[in-house]
């Protein structure tokens, strides 16, 4: 019973990796008081990570997933655009 449970939390976490971003800058930005450039900032990156991959789960953050992210960012500037 406790491993359904388990699956279910796994499962919605891989579908809104989205929803965690933002709930993380909502609830830290608040907490730490940012200013709107750092807002921005994460805003920015949100926009670079979905033209990258739209459909990022926490999966990808393997071992391998940042490096290939750092490859497309450095081969590709026109996705940093």
């Amino acid at each position: 019973m406790q491993n359904n449970k388990f699956n279910e939390v796994t499962t919605e976490k891989k579908s809104n990796f989205w929803a965690f971003f933002k709930e993380f800058i909502r609830v830290n930005g608040r907490q730490n008081d940012w200013t709107d450039a750092t807002y921005e900032k994460f805003n920015a990156m949100e926009n670079h990570l979905k033209k990258f991959k739209d459909d990022l789960t926490f999966d990808y953050f393997d071992e391998n997933g940042p490096i290939r992210q750092a490859h497309i960012f450095t081969t590709h500037q026109a996705l940093l655009c």
